[in-house]
């Protein structure tokens, strides 16, 4: 809803030149402003996201840094907009030019996880085949498994994990990408 947001610790802004969101929106949408350190601080960009028709239905949105700063800093994650229910943010992934003039890097690189929530097999999948390894940590932060998505893809039995939420990071030489996947 408006005025909501999210905040992700110590992040490495540095090389920050772009922002790529992961939205679904089955009202008008909204904006998505991006700061350093506050929900007041400096704007880094603003992210405008138009309805997609359906809260399941995502669409990868992006826009240019405006405001470089160089260091760690906490991000805040904002969101304005109208009234009520604005959208549902899936994931959120900066890039640097660095990693855009590689050409190895397709430009919606999302990692996907699904189906999600799961019962008993899931599939990892980066759209890329960077050598890429993965960590599927519980809610406390223990790692329950390890690999290599082979090809950017790779299926995982899931029957013997607990239900609940786990993390899932992804990362190769470019850039880490994090998800989550609830068993059911």
């Amino acid at each position: 809803q408006n005025g909501d947001w999210s905040m992700f610790s110590d992040i490495d802004l540095s090389c920050a030149s772009s922002i790529d969101a992961r939205v679904s929106s089955r009202t008008a949408g909204g904006n998505i402003e991006v700061r350093a350190d506050s929900i007041t601080g400096t704007l880094l960009a603003t992210i405008p996201v138009e309805t997609t028709n359906s809260w399941t239905t995502y669409n990868t949105v992006s826009a240019d840094v405006m405001n470089t700063v160089s260091g760690t800093h906490d991000v805040y994650v904002v969101f304005t907009g109208g009234n009520g229910y604005l959208m549902n943010l899936n994931w959120i992934e900066f890039s640097s030019d660095q990693a855009k003039n590689t050409g190895t890097i397709p430009s919606d690189n999302a990692l996907l996880i699904y189906p999600n929530p799961v019962k008993n097999k899931f599939i990892i999948k980066l759209n890329n085949s960077l050598t890429t390894k993965y960590t599927i940590k519980d809610a406390t932060g223990k790692i329950i498994v390890t690999g290599t998505l082979n090809e950017g893809t790779t299926s995982i039995n899931a029957s013997s994990l607990t239900p609940g939420l786990y993390l899932i990071k992804a990362t190769n030489d470019y850039a880490t990408y994090t998800g989550k996947l609830i068993k059911e």
